[in-house]
């Protein structure tokens, strides 16, 4: 059977047993029901993040142990600050991928009281210790990775048409890749240090692949909502053949350091791993796995491969 075939039935099964076991429960009045900025709230089904989280933290420590005159209690903070970051950015995007308008979506977002709380946080204690702890450089790149998160989902409207960035082909999996990748340079707070910037741009490649991977499971609801990714463009095996390429590409990189054999170390570990991974989805073996939970975990490997090396340079 035609591997895009087995992806949606695959997705076609998953989808009915996940309605069986958790049909949403409506929580509002009668005379509520027609009003979407009280209705909205009970249908949406907030991803899990914990990966999220996990992936996007070992990108800034990551970034922090690739050079050598990081400041640990800025890690801390980080840490806070990317754990929030992360948790805004996807909660929002869930809310933002309902069919209401933005206003809507917005009231809707605020509406929770956890979201709330986590804004108030955020604005009376991480947003001024990061304006007096963090180096413009630092501030500036994790404004403007939020920023990308956010706004490359939202609906833009134009006299005749209306469309999100995050619809056109490869703007979202590109946007992606810079906004994680950003988080590389956060850690090391430089872009002059030669091996954090050709991290930056190996992980800015990996992430652009491991946010491609992601789409195929979503192939049937990506091409229903004129999504263009490219198992919907070109089809999963030829998307797949095309990441594979790109994972060789991303190999690359070594020469924007060359000699360093830490970096090397990296990047050769991380390019098995994918292509293990790619193999994998393509032989159509646990491919919600292999899309999803192993797929992020790359970001925590590419933090174990970069620690080992911080660790051998320091021993040695």
């Amino acid at each position: 059977m035609d591997l895009q075939k087995i992806i949606i039935s695959m997705v076609r099964v998953d989808k009915s047993i996940s309605a069986k076991k958790s049909d949403p429960i409506d929580l509002t009045h009668q005379d509520q029901t027609n009003n979407p900025r009280i209705a909205m709230n009970y249908a949406i089904r907030y991803k899990s993040l914990k990966l999220f989280h996990i992936a996007a933290c070992s990108l800034i420590y990551a970034g922090f142990f690739s050079v050598t005159n990081s400041q640990w209690p800025n890690l801390i903070l980080l840490t806070c600050c990317t754990i929030i970051g992360i948790f805004f950015v996807y909660r929002f995007n869930d809310h933002v991928d309902q069919t209401h308008d933005f206003k809507v979506n917005l009231h809707s977002f605020f509406r929770v009281k956890l979201h709330l709380l986590a804004a108030v946080i955020f604005l009376l204690i991480f947003l001024p210790l990061s304006i007096y702890s963090f180096s413009s450089f630092c501030f500036l790149v994790l404004a403007l990775a939020g920023i990308l998160g956010i706004l490359y989902s939202v609906k833009i409207h134009l006299p005749h048409r209306s469309f999100r960035l995050k619809h056109a082909f490869l703007f979202k999996n590109i946007a992606i890749g810079l906004a994680w990748g950003a988080l590389v340079l956060i850690g090391a707070d430089s872009f002059d240090h030669d091996f954090a910037r050709a991290l930056f741009y190996f992980v800015s490649v990996q992430v652009f692949i491991g946010s491609a991977i992601r789409d195929i499971p979503d192939l049937e609801k990506d091409r229903q909502d004129g999504v263009y990714s490219l198992a919907v463009v070109f089809g999963v095996n030829p998307a797949i053949f095309f990441l594979h390429l790109v994972n060789v590409a991303s190999v690359f990189t070594y020469g924007l350091v060359q000699g360093n054999m830490g970096f090397l170390f990296v990047v050769s570990i991380t390019y098995v791993w994918r292509f293990i991974t790619l193999r994998q989805i393509f032989l159509g073996r646990s491919i919600k796995r292999w899309t999803q939970s192993y797929n992020l975990m790359t970001c925590f490997l590419i933090f174990v491969l970069v620690f080992i090396t911080y660790v051998y340079e320091h021993i040695t």
